[in-house]
Protein backbone atom coordinates (compact mmCIF):
# COMPACT_ATOMS: atom_id res chain seq x y z
CA UNK A 1 0.00 0.00 0.00
CA UNK A 2 1.51 3.64 -0.67
CA UNK A 3 1.44 5.79 1.41
CA UNK A 4 2.13 9.86 2.43
CA UNK A 5 0.87 12.28 0.24
CA UNK A 6 -0.02 11.86 -3.73
CA UNK A 7 1.93 13.83 -5.76
CA UNK A 8 0.28 14.54 -9.64
CA UNK A 9 1.12 16.48 -12.16
CA UNK A 10 0.73 15.87 -15.57
CA UNK A 11 1.26 17.71 -19.54
CA UNK A 12 2.51 16.63 -22.92
CA UNK A 13 5.40 16.10 -24.53
CA UNK A 14 5.93 15.57 -28.36
CA UNK A 15 7.73 12.29 -29.41
CA UNK A 16 9.93 11.86 -31.99
CA UNK A 17 9.68 8.29 -33.54
CA UNK A 18 12.95 8.43 -35.80
CA UNK A 19 15.01 9.46 -32.55
CA UNK A 20 12.86 7.65 -29.84
CA UNK A 21 13.10 11.54 -27.68
CA UNK A 22 10.94 13.73 -25.92
CA UNK A 23 11.20 16.33 -22.62
CA UNK A 24 9.45 15.60 -19.73
CA UNK A 25 7.41 18.79 -18.78
CA UNK A 26 9.10 20.76 -16.42
CA UNK A 27 6.40 20.51 -14.03
CA UNK A 28 6.41 16.52 -13.51
CA UNK A 29 9.98 16.87 -13.76
CA UNK A 30 10.02 19.31 -10.37
CA UNK A 31 7.42 17.64 -8.36
CA UNK A 32 9.20 14.32 -9.25
CA UNK A 33 12.54 16.11 -8.20
CA UNK A 34 14.18 13.55 -11.16
CA UNK A 35 17.79 14.99 -11.22
CA UNK A 36 17.79 16.35 -7.63
CA UNK A 37 20.45 13.43 -6.38
CA UNK A 38 22.98 11.54 -8.39
CA UNK A 39 21.67 8.43 -9.69
CA UNK A 40 18.14 9.71 -10.69
CA UNK A 41 18.73 9.55 -14.39
CA UNK A 42 18.47 5.67 -14.11
CA UNK A 43 15.30 5.10 -15.27
CA UNK A 44 13.47 2.03 -15.99
CA UNK A 45 10.24 1.77 -18.44
CA UNK A 46 7.27 -1.15 -17.76
CA UNK A 47 4.82 -1.85 -20.64
CA UNK A 48 1.09 -1.67 -18.86
CA UNK A 49 -0.88 -1.87 -21.71
CA UNK A 50 -1.39 -0.70 -26.22
CA UNK A 51 0.19 2.55 -25.73
CA UNK A 52 0.41 2.75 -21.93
CA UNK A 53 4.58 2.77 -20.31
CA UNK A 54 5.14 3.51 -16.85
CA UNK A 55 8.67 5.20 -15.89
CA UNK A 56 10.16 4.36 -12.23
CA UNK A 57 13.27 5.19 -10.90
CA UNK A 58 15.68 2.39 -11.22
CA UNK A 59 15.79 2.17 -7.38
CA UNK A 60 12.23 1.72 -6.38
CA UNK A 61 11.88 -1.03 -8.94
CA UNK A 62 14.51 -3.13 -8.76
CA UNK A 63 13.48 -5.28 -5.87
CA UNK A 64 9.83 -5.80 -8.17
CA UNK A 65 12.20 -6.64 -11.25
CA UNK A 66 13.93 -8.93 -9.37
CA UNK A 67 11.23 -10.86 -7.66
CA UNK A 68 9.70 -11.09 -11.12
CA UNK A 69 12.90 -12.48 -13.08
CA UNK A 70 13.30 -15.08 -10.62
CA UNK A 71 9.44 -16.71 -11.12
CA UNK A 72 10.29 -16.43 -14.43
CA UNK A 73 13.59 -18.15 -14.07
CA UNK A 74 12.08 -21.12 -11.82
CA UNK A 75 9.25 -21.81 -14.16
CA UNK A 76 9.88 -25.66 -14.73
CA UNK A 77 9.09 -26.07 -18.44
CA UNK A 78 12.18 -24.93 -20.26
CA UNK A 79 10.03 -23.56 -23.03
CA UNK A 80 7.54 -21.62 -20.89
CA UNK A 81 10.49 -20.48 -19.02
CA UNK A 82 12.14 -19.35 -22.15
CA UNK A 83 8.60 -17.12 -22.70
CA UNK A 84 8.32 -15.68 -19.10
CA UNK A 85 11.85 -14.41 -19.23
CA UNK A 86 11.37 -13.00 -22.86
CA UNK A 87 8.27 -11.30 -21.96
CA UNK A 88 10.51 -10.20 -18.64
CA UNK A 89 13.16 -8.22 -20.77
CA UNK A 90 10.47 -6.68 -23.28
CA UNK A 91 8.25 -5.34 -20.27
CA UNK A 92 11.31 -3.90 -18.42
CA UNK A 93 13.56 -1.45 -20.75
CA UNK A 94 16.25 1.03 -19.40
CA UNK A 95 15.23 4.22 -20.38
CA UNK A 96 18.12 7.55 -20.45
CA UNK A 97 16.99 10.69 -19.10
CA UNK A 98 19.37 13.73 -18.94
CA UNK A 99 17.79 16.90 -16.86
CA UNK A 100 20.42 19.19 -18.54
CA UNK A 101 19.02 18.60 -22.27
CA UNK A 102 15.85 19.78 -21.86
CA UNK A 103 14.54 16.82 -19.19
CA UNK A 104 15.09 15.10 -22.74
CA UNK A 105 13.97 11.05 -22.69
CA UNK A 106 15.71 8.41 -25.05
CA UNK A 107 13.07 5.59 -25.47
CA UNK A 108 14.51 2.65 -27.30
CA UNK A 109 13.17 1.61 -30.52
CA UNK A 110 10.97 -1.54 -29.48
CA UNK A 111 9.54 1.09 -26.67
CA UNK A 112 8.19 3.65 -29.08
CA UNK A 113 6.65 0.26 -30.83
CA UNK A 114 5.18 -0.62 -28.00
CA UNK A 115 3.93 3.05 -27.31
CA UNK A 116 2.72 4.11 -30.26
CA UNK A 117 2.33 1.10 -32.45
CA UNK A 118 3.70 3.00 -35.00
CA UNK A 119 5.61 1.05 -37.18
CA UNK A 120 6.87 4.17 -39.89
CA UNK A 121 9.61 5.93 -37.96
CA UNK A 122 8.60 9.22 -39.29
CA UNK A 123 6.96 12.59 -37.49
CA UNK A 124 5.92 13.32 -34.54
CA UNK A 125 3.56 12.07 -31.93
CA UNK A 126 1.78 13.67 -28.98
CA UNK A 127 1.31 11.85 -25.73
CA UNK A 128 -0.48 12.64 -22.53
CA UNK A 129 2.56 12.51 -19.29
CA UNK A 130 1.35 11.97 -15.92
CA UNK A 131 2.99 11.97 -12.68
CA UNK A 132 1.82 10.01 -9.63
CA UNK A 133 3.22 8.45 -6.48
CA UNK A 134 6.42 6.86 -7.78
CA UNK A 135 5.52 6.72 -11.55
CA UNK A 136 5.21 8.67 -14.49
CA UNK A 137 2.97 7.67 -16.85
CA UNK A 138 3.63 7.98 -20.71
CA UNK A 139 0.12 7.72 -22.63
CA UNK A 140 -1.24 8.10 -26.03
CA UNK A 141 -4.82 10.28 -26.04
CA UNK A 142 -6.62 6.27 -26.75
CA UNK A 143 -5.18 4.54 -23.78
CA UNK A 144 -5.48 7.73 -21.62
CA UNK A 145 -9.34 8.15 -22.46
CA UNK A 146 -9.83 4.54 -22.33
CA UNK A 147 -9.02 4.30 -18.32
CA UNK A 148 -11.65 7.04 -17.93
CA UNK A 149 -15.14 5.89 -16.37
CA UNK A 150 -17.69 5.47 -19.36
CA UNK A 151 -21.55 6.58 -18.80
CA UNK A 152 -23.87 4.25 -17.24
CA UNK A 153 -27.21 3.50 -18.53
Amino acid sequence: MRTGTPVFASGTSTLSLKRGRCALPKDVVDRWKLGSTPGDDMLVSELIGEGHVRLYRRTTVEGRMAAWLKEAEEEESPVLRQQALRAHYDRFRDVSFTATDNNRLALPQPLVLALTGSTILAGKVKLYVELGFDAVDLMMNLARMARQPGEED
